[in-house]
Parts: C-alpha cells; structure tokens; sequence
C-alpha cells in the first residue's frame, strides 16, 4: 500500500552472477523488539519428481494426506515458508497496526549447496535484530535448535596390478570397505535440552567410487560423508575423530593404509568457499527465550493447543544468525521436512494457512 512504502524498505544483494538475495524492512515507531525472518529462495533441481513445476492443487489423499496440498518442487521446501513470512507481513500492514519494532524478512539464494547467499547476508551485516525466526518446514512445531553438518572427503591410495593377478597389486577399495564399516559403527554424541528432547549425532557415506576398470585392480578410491554434528560439536572436531579412527585402522588391521580426510562436497566447486572454512554449525537456544514465548503464545491463539517444541535433525541456515550474529532464532513453517528432495513433494493448504496466522499474530506479540 502506499501508506507502507513510507517505511518499507526493500533491497537486493548480489551473490553471484545469476542468484540475489533479497531484504525488506518494515520499518518500526521505535522503542520495540526486531523480528527477523529468513526463508531460503532456491530449491535442489526437479530430479525424479513429476510434473516439478506445476504448483497443481491437488488431492493428497493417494499420498496418506485427506485434504488440498500444493505439488511441486520446493513446495514444501521451502516457498511455503517464504509464503507464510511474506504474507503475515502483509497482513500486518492491512490491518493497520504500526509495530514500534522493525520486522525484516529475508530471502537466502544457494542454501541447497554452498551457502553463499547466508555467507554474503551475515559478512556485509546489514541486517540486525533481537530476535528471529527461520521458516524451513516443521510441520508448525517450534524448532529450538538444529544439528550441524560436516561433509567429509576420504581417499585411499593403493597400487595398481592386473585384475588376473590381484596380488600383486594394493586394493584401495578393500582398504576404503575396512574405513567404511568402521565408520557405520563409530560412537555418536547426544545432546538434550530437557522437557523438550535428544538429538544424536549421526554419520553417513553418500558417495563411493574407486577404480577405472573391473580388470584392473584399483589404486584410489574416494568416499562422501555426511557428518551430522549436535550442539558442542565443531567441524574440526569431528574431523580429529575420523582421523583417529584412520589411524587405528592402520595400526590394528591395514599397515600399509594410505589415507587422508579433507572438508569436501562433490557440490562445493566455488574457491575460498566460506561454508567450508566456516563450516556448518549446530545451535540451540533455550526454550525461555522470548520469541519461544512469543510463538508458544501465537500458536495456542490461534490453534488453541500447546505447540510441540524440539530440536531439527536437519541444518538450515538459522546456524548463521545464531552463531555468528547471536540472534536468537527458532525454526518454524509449514510442510514436511522429510518431502524436501524426494519424488514426492507437496504441502497441505492448511499448514500454510495456519503457519501465516501464526507468524502474524508472532509479528504483533514481538513487536508491538
């Protein structure tokens, strides 16, 4: 409306050539709290997900859901919780309230692969608040916190030998099978925010390949992993641990192991990509901060009932305004996490209609 351009203010960042973030601002009287929001404007590509673009209302029923969804790629993850941020702000603006906090939504480019568009957010600094919410899919619980995520390269070395005589040669696939058994059943950290849950850490191989020919005995091999951290883990932690466990495995079973451990995705191709130096951390906030009361508050107003309040097993990107910029941010939208990057992706109409009620009514309670 033309009353709001008076104190909304919008910009874009570049962060690459083809990708830009996006900011807005509504401004407010001053003297009140600041409401962040963050929702990531990229998805992962359509892969086997039919039909990917359509935005189609459909009928959930044949996928376990009795109701209207949205279909389509990223509708869950996460343009629904773009939509929600974008319109509880709207709504704010209509009905005539004038916060005395700023509210500021942001628009991420890249979290699906090198968060460079977090990276360029949080470096240039130039947004604040006291306060924010991340809006990636929960399915409208209160996320406090999420785990991180280390991705790891290994690679083995061995010696190349004719396939028809194997023992003249060094198996860096065997010596890779040994490191990846011992992997799956490495100890994991827990941590736990009481009455509200546990997370545990977790690891997974994603990636293998090794060798150039079934006849020829293979000389490298090359694994993924997928490190998933809890709060009072770091990257270079969970590195020293895989890197000990190497060394066991040389000392106790392969001598003659040649193996090394690096920070790597077979995604991440940008130099001096910041992600990686930085890594991608775990958070937790505790569940009296104020915008926990705020949105327990919002969400019994308009459900009538207690949210459910826990600790993501996914990342997003809230890591970055928590632990480099010392927001406080919980994690909360509409949607199904788990839909996100499969061949099935939709989200309930509902979810997103409660999820806008919510954050609206959150807007007021934060800034008023």
């Amino acid at each position: 409306s033309s009353a709001a351009s008076d104190v909304y203010k919008r910009q874009y960042q570049k962060v690459s050539d083809d990708s830009y973030n996006v900011i807005g601002i509504l401004k407010g009287k001053g003297g009140g709290k600041r409401l962040l929001y963050n929702g990531h404007i990229d998805t992962v590509p359509p892969m086997d997900l039919p039909d990917p673009f359509s935005g189609k209302i459909i009928d959930g029923t044949p996928y376990g859901v009795p109701e209207k969804v949205i279909w389509g790629r990223g509708s869950a993850d996460q343009k629904g919780g773009v939509s929600a941020m974008m319109m509880a702000l709207k709504a704010v603006v209509e009905s005539g309230f004038e916060p005395r906090g700023d509210i500021i939504i942001t628009g991420t480019a890249d979290e699906e692969s090198e968060h460079k568009g977090i990276a360029k957010l949080v470096e240039s600094k130039i947004v604040s608040a006291d306060m924010g919410i991340s809006t990636e899919p929960t399915f409208l619980k209160i996320g406090l916190g999420n785990r991180g995520t280390s991705p790891f390269k290994i690679t083995t070395h061995g010696k190349s030998a004719h396939g028809g005589h194997p023992w003249k040669g060094v198996n860096a696939v065997y010596h890779m099978a040994e490191i990846v058994l011992a992997l799956k059943d490495m100890p994991m950290k827990e941590f736990t925010i009481e009455g509200v849950g546990t997370v545990k850490g977790s690891i997974n191989v994603g990636v293998i390949k090794g060798g150039d020919r079934y006849n020829r005995v293979p000389d490298w091999c090359e694994i993924y992993i997928d490190r998933r951290t809890v709060p009072g883990e770091t990257q270079k932690g969970a590195m020293e641990e895989i890197k000990q466990l190497l060394e066991k495995i040389k000392k106790e079973k392969i001598p003659d192991l040649k193996a090394e451990i690096e920070v790597s995705r077979h995604d991440w191709v940008t130099p001096g990509l910041k992600a990686k130096e930085r890594g991608l951390l775990p958070y937790a906030i505790k569940p009296d901060e104020p915008i926990v009361l705020a949105m327990k508050d919002a969400y019994k107003r308009i459900t009538g009932e207690e949210p459910k309040l826990y600790i993501e097993y996914a990342y997003t990107d809230a890591d970055w305004f928590y632990n480099d910029l010392g927001i406080p941010i919980v994690v909360f939208g509409p949607g199904r996490m788990e839909l996100g990057h499969s061949s099935v992706e939709f989200l309930e109409i509902s979810q997103l209609m409660k999820a806008t009620q919510i954050l609206a009514v959150t807007n007021v309670l934060v800034t008023k």
